[in-house]
């Protein structure tokens, strides 16, 4: 058996050198793939954000060539409508020429209010918000009954006509 124990040291001393240096390359090695995985997962972030915001642009091109198709086509209309207001002074006199009516019919829709959706609702109304009336309204004073018609101006003062100008007026920006 060997006593000496310088041998035993020297044996202790070369078992950690050689731990040590596993342990310090193992490290390294452990270190260069977190790295790795964490480059091909930033790449792979970069390739799907420049993927979204190609479809974000693709899609805000989309909807600002509709909305510069309607304001054509509402500058047209409004132009047409200016040109036969003055070609037809007549409409004070509660009457649309055959154009006028034309025009009329075919100003762009409103789309301010989605279809089944009304535009008379009473902003922040329970209706419209999703939360329940604090009374039932069949129990209101009035529920049930008919709303008297209001009285019409008379047609003279304005006439028919001035009210569908100015809402064809109203229809064209």
């Amino acid at each position: 058996m060997i006593a000496s124990p310088y041998f035993w040291l020297a044996l202790l001393l070369g078992a950690l050198a050689i731990g040590g240096t596993g342990y310090y390359y193992g490290d390294k090695h452990a270190t260069n793939a977190a790295k790795a995985a964490q480059l091909v997962a930033v790449n792979a972030a970069i390739a799907e954000a420049t993927a979204k915001a190609k479809a974000d642009a693709e899609a805000a091109r989309e909807v600002e060539e509709r909305r510069q198709r309607a304001r054509d086509a509402a500058r047209r209309a409004r132009e047409k409508a200016d040109a036969d207001i003055e070609k037809n002074p007549g409409y004070g006199l509660c009457g649309l020429s055959a154009d006028g009516l034309r025009l009329y019919n075919d100003r762009p829709a409103d789309s301010t209010y989605p279809p089944g959706s009304s535009a008379n609702a009473v902003p922040g109304s329970a209706s419209g918000s999703g939360r329940e009336a604090v009374d039932d309204p069949a129990q209101q004073p009035g529920a049930g009954t008919d709303v008297p018609r209001m009285p019409v101006a008379a047609e003279g003062a304005g006439g028919l006509g001035a009210a569908i100008i100015s809402r064809l007026k109203a229809f064209l920006p």
